[in-house]
């Protein structure tokens, strides 16, 4: 994990072969992607109900650590913009740095517009600040 060696985890891991899934102090929810893949609906929707149970059903501010050849169906895309989607999010942050991952996510915030306060950085400390001054 990433964010292990720096940051308290405060929650169990829960592991897939394409991402960890867990809580950070002081809150923040992390999906740290680590394979290259197409996340699809099917495990979008399973994703969010495991942060629901993280979360137990509160919602909290979120961490996407996007990885070198993840890709997301146009599907996710049009879920991801929804309130559903979003029941377990205050703000939400990306981490990414390949210039594909930055034209995507700079799209859906400006133009499909999240429900939550969303916006992409190239570190992670530059987001975790800033979802830490979106808690306060």
């Amino acid at each position: 994990m990433v964010l292990q060696e720096n940051y308290k985890v405060i929650s169990d891991v829960i592991e897939y072969n394409e991402l960890n899934l867990y809580v950070i102090a002081p809150g923040i929810v992390v999906s740290e992607y680590k394979a290259d893949f197409e996340l699809d609906l099917d495990f979008a929707l399973e994703i969010n109900s495991k942060i629901g149970e993280l979360t137990k059903g509160k919602a909290m501010t979120q961490l996407f650590i996007a990885c070198p050849g993840l890709s997301v169906s146009k599907e996710v895309r049009e879920w991801g913009v929804t309130e559903v989607a979003n029941q377990y999010t205050l703000t939400s942050a990306v981490v990414c740095n390949l210039l594909s991952h930055r034209i995507l996510g700079n799209f859906l915030i400006k133009v499909q517009r999240p429900p939550r306060p969303t916006k992409m950085f190239s570190s992670m400390n530059g987001a975790i600040d800033w979802l830490c001054a979106s808690i306060q």
